[in-house]
């Protein structure tokens, strides 16, 4: 038997329609998600399409190439709490990039887009595909 390495996967992700490609081998994302079971189950459908597209959840102690935020903004310290976890992302994933979606990022995307890390925001779930 020929012993081969495991294959990069090419991934592509439309996201705000802008198509974005990149050769990962095995890429492993974070999804955290703040508010209702809407937003539980949209993190959900993200989820379940990441790891399709060949992604893996990363381990508690090992960093994320993507992560993905589902806000909400009930409160003003609901907003506080998403930012201060966007920033938590940052610090603890070196380089990751960050999509934020959810109530939030599409009722304040200007302050989303000035977190560290965020590489898109306010995603439509229908744009999203692998």
């Amino acid at each position: 038997m020929e012993n081969r390495s495991p294959p990069i996967l090419e991934v592509t992700i439309l996201v705000s329609m802008t198509p974005m490609t990149v050769a990962l081998d095995r890429p492993t994302c974070r999804l955290v998600t703040l508010g209702c079971k809407v937003n539980q189950y949209e993190t959900q459908l993200v989820k379940e399409a990441l790891i399709s597209g060949g992604y893996r959840e990363a381990e508690a102690d090992e960093s994320a190439d993507i992560c993905v935020v589902n806000t909400c903004t009930v409160t003003s310290a609901v907003d506080s709490k998403g930012r201060q976890l966007i920033r938590q992302l940052a610090r603890r994933n070196p380089g990751t990039r960050t999509i934020v979606m959810g109530c939030y990022a599409t009722r304040d995307p200007d302050a989303v887009a000035e977190l560290p890390g965020v590489f898109s925001f306010n995603v439509r779930l229908f744009w999203l595909t692998l």
